[in-house]
This record gives C-alpha cells, structure tokens and sequence, in this order.
C-alpha cells in the first residue's frame, strides 16, 4: 500500500516537474534596434523553440496578442529573421508569437520613424519620349516612382513607372497631351512621399517614300518626329485600322531602309507611335510586280530546339483573368494542360528548365519561381503543373516577372530562351518594354518569346509583337486550345533572321516553320538570340533553298 502511494506520489513530481520544465522551454528572447525607418528592412536576432509555425512580427502597441500573417512577419526559421518595417511611423512591439495562437514568448519595443523623398524631373517634356527623374528617399523594395494625371487621388498608379533603383531613373512619358505629376510612392502603402510637375506637350511628324516600288524590293524612307521607343513605319493597306499593318519597321536613323511587301497594290506609309498605335504621318505608297519571280528559304531542324547549354523559362500568367472560360474550360486549366504537353513532349528530357508564376494571391502583384533551372524531369514538373491555380482578382506583374529573369538564369550557359504566356496586359505600374530594353543592354543572352492567349484587342497584341521583337523573339497569337498548343510548340523553336547584302533585316520564321519568301540573290540566315550561328544562302527564282541549323 505504502509502496503504491509513493509510486503515485513520484508520478505527480514528475508530471509537475515536466510541465515547468515544458514551459521554461517555450521562452524566447529578441534582439533589434530601438527604431527603423519606415518601410526598411529590419534584422532581429532572436533565441527561442524555432517550431514550424512560431512567427516573428511587428504590430501596433498594444495589440491584441494574435500572430500577424503580414508582410510585416515571418517564420522563425533562421535568426537572424528579416522583417518588413510598417510604412506608418508610431510605436510598434516586436513580438516572438509562438505556436498557440496567443502565445507571446517574447516582445520589444520598437519605434518606426518617418521618411521623406525628394524629385526633381523635368517641368516639360515631348509625349512618349523617356525622361531622366533624379530622387532622393528610402529606395526600400517595392517603392516606385510614377507619372500619373494631374490631380489623380492619392495612391493612384499607372502604366508609366520605374522601380526606385539608382538615382536618376528613367521613366516613359505618356503619349498623351496634358498636365501630369511625378511621384515618389511608396511599396506597400502607396504612400506619396514627393511630388513634382510635369507637362507633357506632342510633336509633329511626317514620313516620305519613293512612292512607287517593287515587290519586295528595299527602299528609302525620310522621316521627322518624336522617334520615341517602339515608334515605327508601318506598311499597311489604305483606309485600314492603325493596327492593322502588313509590315512594322522599328524607328532608325533617317532615311531608313525598309523592305517593300510580296503582295502588290496601293498603300501607305505610316509613322505611328509606340504606345498608342496613333498615325501622326502618311503618305502613299504603290507597290508594283517584280522583275523576277521570289524564291523560298526553308530554315530546317538539324538538332533538338533547345541545345544542352541554353535553358528554357516559363513565365506563366495565373492571375484572375485566367480563370475565365474559353469555350466550355477555364483558361488556366487549358493553360496548365498545354504547358503540361510542353515540358512531357516537345522540350528535350534534361533540357535546363525553369518555371515562374504570377497571379497566385488576391490582390497581390507577387512572382514566383516554382521550379528553379535544373534538367527537366518530366514528372517533377507535371506534379507541379497539377498544384497550380489562379486566384481571382490577382494581378498581372509582368515587369516584375521579367526583371527576375536575369537572376533565375543567371548560372545558365548559352541562350536562355523565356516563353511568357499571359491574356492580358501589366497591371501591377511596370514597364514590360523597358525591361525587356535593360535585360538586352545587361548583355543578357536571352531570347523573349511571348505567347498571347485569347488576346482580343489589337493594340494589346500589337504591344506584344513590339517586346517580343525588342527581346529579340517572336509573338504567338492563341485563340483556342488548340492554337495553345501549336503556339508553344513553335515558341520553343529556335527563330531565325534573313538578312540581305546591305544587313537589312528582310524577314524572319521560325526554325521548322513554313518557308519564307524573298526576291533573288545572296542572304544570310542567322539564328535569332545568339551572334555567331549563322549560314550562307543563295535563293534563285520560284525555287526553295533549304538551311539546316
């Protein structure tokens, strides 16, 4: 009996004895400055039980004792752990929330303190050209720098941005007429933090051909105007839409030399502007038969489209537009299916392969890499495909997506080929075409194919052709599931470049593709995205020449 009561008795000891040495264990400690500017970084050295789902956060003084699930928290994984700081100045605690909801294992004051900006831009500037905008300010991640409306509301963004990086940063004007404002907003909050003037005043322009030419032929055309980013010559039918062209000359030094269509019939010359697609000149143009009868050049696959030292990115729209129905299925899912049919099928096994996602949060501009660069397996990505979703009312980061591309291939040798698939434009204040313009100027071997899918209005298309031909690649235009498909299968193709004696860019196509068409005489077929693989071609009258890469 003694002996039963005693058991007990060491068994109540031991019970006691392990729930306090259980709650001495759930202790944490906190180290960090006493203050941090607003919206900075902060770096909090911490000890304590580091559980799976233990957080570290800043709150408001004296808030309710709940772990935050905000920019402004994080796992306790690591120490020292890296924190957002609230944009709002005041007082704020540091807290170690542990895994019971109102656990606080630990807590520290903490002061957010205020910052400040300051622009100095240009008061006036021509519509679509690029200004330079020196700022000082925090230059904490995510702050950017607009060009908005005049009198537009507080925390307005638009399409006309540059992320905070090096002062000065440029920025794109828009093209259209009128009083504007530089601002300095901040990242999470939208905060202005500084303002200047801008107004934004057109030009004229004008364009003049020979007016008569042959089919195909090259020729000379003199132009005035803006000669902003993306404006172009465009060759296209009279009394056609302003998008609505055969063929699309990139702005260069004037006279330029462009290449006159196959087809023959009465057109104009158009000098339209890159944003808008707006005419700001014409003049007419008449282009008669040739002497001679074209020949073809077909460009051949002699190996696998996607060589052992390139890599292969897709950057994969799954933002709220993406759950929409096209025909009796949701976007994302045919999307999903095709990229599936992509990486099981077409891409070559071992092939480096990598896989960036936008749209995967509620109102959120956030980019993703899924799978880092590693040798396709195929199974592996399938899995991955298969967990995807769009999340409703996500927005379209696509800016931000490229500008990660650089760093995603960065330990890739040879051509980084990156397919974007989208169905709608950026959303999220960056500059696609910019973007696409510093990844070429970096050097960066990479070749930007972009994948329209169920893109509907033309001028949105039309931007896509633009960046796809500045990141050197093509545009695909995708209806249907169907048209998904063969879009991607050709967008991992290598393209390729026809150039004439004088260097002219005369046509291009894909590798594999359909045969393209040209006058006689002597060219040089070049891959698109690499400078040194290129052959010799000889096209004589209605007869094919074949090139093999």
């Amino acid at each position: 009996m003694f002996e039963k009561a005693l058991l007990q008795i060491v068994a109540i000891v031991l019970t006691v004895l392990g729930a306090s040495l259980a709650v001495a264990a759930d202790t944490a400690t906190l180290g960090a400055p006493a203050s941090v500017p607003a919206g900075a970084r902060l770096s909090v050295t911490w000890t304590g039980p580091g559980r799976q789902w233990d957080r570290i956060g800043v709150v408001p003084a004296g808030a309710p004792d709940v772990s935050p699930d905000t920019p402004q928290s994080t796992y306790a994984s690591s120490t020292p752990a890296s924190i957002t700081a609230p944009e709002l100045p005041g007082e704020y605690e540091l807290r170690y929330f542990g895994r019971n909801p109102n656990a606080v294992l630990a807590r520290r004051k903490i002061t957010v303190s205020p910052v400040a900006a300051t622009l100095a831009s240009p008061a006036n500037a021509i519509s679509g050209a690029t200004i330079d905008v020196k700022y000082t300010g925090p230059a904490n991640s995510q702050d950017r720098i607009y060009i908005v409306k005049a009198g537009s509301a507080e925390k307005t963004r638009s399409d006309f941005s540059t992320p905070a990086g090096a002062s000065p940063v440029r920025i794109v004007v828009p093209e259209a007429t009128g009083k504007y404002e530089v601002r300095y907003l901040t990242g999470q909050l939208a905060l202005t933090l500084a303002r200047a003037p801008l107004s934004v005043a057109g030009t004229a322009a004008s364009v003049e051909g020979p007016g008569s030419v042959t089919a195909g032929a090259s020729f000379k055309v003199s132009w005035k105007g803006p000669g902003n980013t993306y404006d172009h010559i465009a060759i296209a039918p009279k009394d056609a839409g302003p998008d609505q062209y055969l063929k699309s000359f990139r702005i260069g030094a004037s006279p330029m030399q462009i290449q006159a269509p196959q087809v023959t019939g009465e057109f104009e010359l158009r000098y339209q502007t890159g944003q808008t697609q707006t005419t700001l000149a014409r003049d007419t143009l008449r282009v008669t038969p040739a002497r001679q009868e074209p020949g073809l050049i077909r460009v051949n696959v002699a190996q696998k489209a996607a060589s052992s030292n390139g890599a292969v990115e897709v950057i994969l729209d799954a933002s709220g537009s993406m759950l929409l129905q096209i025909g009796s299925e949701r976007r994302i899912d045919v999307a999903k299916r095709t990229l599936k049919n992509l990486t099981s099928n077409v891409i070559p096994a071992g092939t480096p392969f990598a896989l960036r996602v936008f749209g995967r949060e509620p109102n959120s501009c956030q980019t993703d890499l899924e799978i880092a660069p590693h040798p396709l397996d195929r199974a592996a990505v399938a899995a991955k495909i298969d967990g995807l979703a769009a999340k409703s009312n996500a927005k379209t980061p696509i800016a931000a997506s490229l500008e990660k591309v650089a760093s995603d291939l960065s330990e890739v040798h040879g051509e980084r080929l990156v397919i974007l698939l989208t169905d709608g434009e950026e959303t999220c204040g960056g500059n696609p075409a910019v973007t696409i313009e510093k990844l070429v100027k970096q050097g960066v071997t990479v070749r930007i194919n972009i994948v329209g899918f169920a893109v509907d209005d033309r001028k949105t298309a039309a931007r896509f052709r633009q960046w796809a031909s500045a990141g050197r690649g093509d545009y695909f235009d995708a209806r249907n599931a169907a048209s998904l498909d063969s879009a991607f299968s050709q967008a991992v193709k290598p393209g390729f470049e026809i150039v004439d004696t004088h260097k002219n860019v005369i046509a291009d196509g894909v590798v594999g593709g359909e045969p393209v068409k040209v006058l006689p005489g002597k060219y040089t077929v070049r891959l698109k995205g690499t400078s040194s693989r290129e052959q010799s071609a000889v096209v004589q009258p209605n007869a094919t020449t074949n090139v093999d890469f």
